[in-house]
């Protein structure tokens, strides 16, 4: 799924993708992004986590994980710009999308 939501950040990890999800799917999903974004989005996911009557066959926590990325992933390519060969890409980005998901804005 992210392959496909955000074809440049897949690109420009390559490899290190796998770790960018396997990271920020322990930070994101086991809380279900408590403490991870402001409380106006938190309870409006926790909104749509209650509400859906399909038997959870949107995958909410998906779509807003790829949302995340999606909306951030301008940023994010700017960041691996600057991580030269040496640089561990996925730490970084994990740490960059947990600082810019803090100060989401509403909507």
């Amino acid at each position: 799924h992210v392959h496909s939501t955000c074809p440049a950040l897949a690109q420009a990890l390559g490899q290190d993708l796998r770790d960018v999800v396997v990271m920020l799917g322990c930070k994101l999903f086991i809380p279900c992004f408590v403490g991870t974004v402001p409380a106006e989005q938190l309870c409006a996911l926790w909104g749509e986590l209650l509400r859906n009557r399909d038997g959870f066959r949107k995958r909410p926590l998906l779509l807003w994980f790829l949302g995340i990325l999606k909306y951030f992933e301008p940023e994010l390519l700017q960041i691996i710009g600057t991580c030269d060969d040496e640089c561990p890409k996925a730490p970084a980005i994990v740490q960059a999308v947990l600082r810019l998901a803090h100060g989401l804005k509403p909507g």
